[in-house]
């Protein structure tokens, strides 16, 4: 059977195509954020009026190819997800709101960074959107000793 060409006008270009990946993996990651905090917690944010995530990325350096799609992702994501009221926390919806640090592809930056937005944000969730094990690795160890639920992107294979 011969396959069917879209009509003129009517396909989808490559930065389209890119751009619709790229934000599919955005709210993946911002899903699976809110979906670790209430499997590890199973209680709603009380003191905010927010859903606080915090997002160590690389915008510069060796790995930003990784970090800024990831970054445009996530934006995304949060940007539909307030556009239809934010999250349903109880029965009240709240705005997500994303701490972003940009960690220059350096592993120590990235550890420090993560426990800034800890204990300075107060987030309840943490990603990294799509980063090398080499970044991921201290991430998910400050996570893992502040309990933060931590959802990475990494590998991106």
């Amino acid at each position: 059977m011969a396959q069917e060409k879209p009509s003129e006008g009517k396909g989808v270009t490559r930065r389209q195509a890119l751009k619709y990946i790229i934000t599919g993996v955005g709210v993946a990651v911002v899903a699976g954020a809110l979906g670790g905090y209430y499997y590890e917690t199973k209680v709603a944010p009380s003191s905010s009026e927010e859903f606080r995530i915090g997002a160590v990325i690389s915008l510069t350096g060796s790995e930003s190819p990784f970090g800024v799609g990831a970054f445009f992702g996530i934006q995304q994501a949060v940007a539909d997800i307030n556009k239809a009221g934010g999250v349903k926390i109880g029965n009240r919806k709240v705005p997500v709101k994303v701490f972003v640090y940009d960690d220059g592809s350096d592993p120590t930056k990235t550890a420090s960074l993560a426990t800034q937005s800890i204990e300075s944000d107060h987030v309840v969730a943490m990603t990294n959107g799509a980063e090398t094990p080499t970044l991921d690795i201290p991430y998910s160890q400050v996570a893992d000793r502040y309990g933060v639920p931590y959802i990475s992107g990494c590998p991106w294979e």
